[in-house]
């Protein structure tokens, strides 16, 4: 898929990562976007900052939004966290335009949330449909949504040089070959090479 053009950072992006390096994560976000690992680099990221190795059983509840209970939900977001100061909630696809009644539960949730909780709605295989409602609005002001697009190829070159780094590993130049062709179906074969020379 070729990548599109954008004015710059995702300013819901730009937000959580002020929010994961001040220590002020928010109630609730939305994440969804074409940059599967990104997505999942963040909520493991989400993850690590908000529940201690070992507590993720009494700490982090995980739903799957096909046929999510409101009631189920409601107790983990109001569960105490255990042995640390905060918990996380996942839903995953939850379709917020197909249950009128489900959507307006979940807004009366969103109304309502405990300080300690960290609500996200995950969309990987479902599309999340941008809107300007009310459910949005109420997200926006505990937290943010967040657009996982996919990168240009100068960010995401300095993107993974940087992961490097964080790991302890150095990588050589490799952005001339992200530049040298823009021809979809290289695609692949690039990704070979350039894993091939980081081994």
């Amino acid at each position: 898929m070729a990548q599109k053009k954008n004015s710059g950072p995702d300013p819901g992006l730009k937000r959580l990562k002020q929010d994961l390096a001040g220590g002020t994560v928010g109630n609730c976000y939305i994440f969804y976007g074409e940059e599967e690992y990104l997505r999942s680099y963040y909520l493991d990221t989400l993850r690590k900052k908000l529940i201690p190795a070992g507590m993720e059983d009494f700490n982090l509840h995980a739903f799957p939004g096909k046929n999510l209970e409101l009631q189920a939900l409601s107790d983990a977001v109001d569960a105490f966290p255990m042995m640390c100061e905060r918990t996380l909630v996942t839903v995953t696809d939850c379709d917020l335009y197909k249950n009128e009644s489900r959507r307006e539960g979940l807004m009366a949730l969103l109304s309502d949330l405990p300080e300690y909780v960290c609500l996200v709605f995950v969309y990987d295989v479902l599309d999340y449909k941008i809107g300007r409602g009310k459910f949005q609005e109420l997200v926006k002001k505990v937290g943010s949504i967040v657009d996982f697009a996919p990168m240009q190829k100068n960010d995401l070159a300095d993107w993974v040089r940087r992961r490097f780094r964080e790991l302890g590993k150095t990588i050589g130049n490799f952005k001339k070959g992200l530049n040298e062709d823009d021809d979809e179906d290289d695609d692949d074969t690039r990704s070979e090479e350039h894993t091939s020379e980081l081994q």
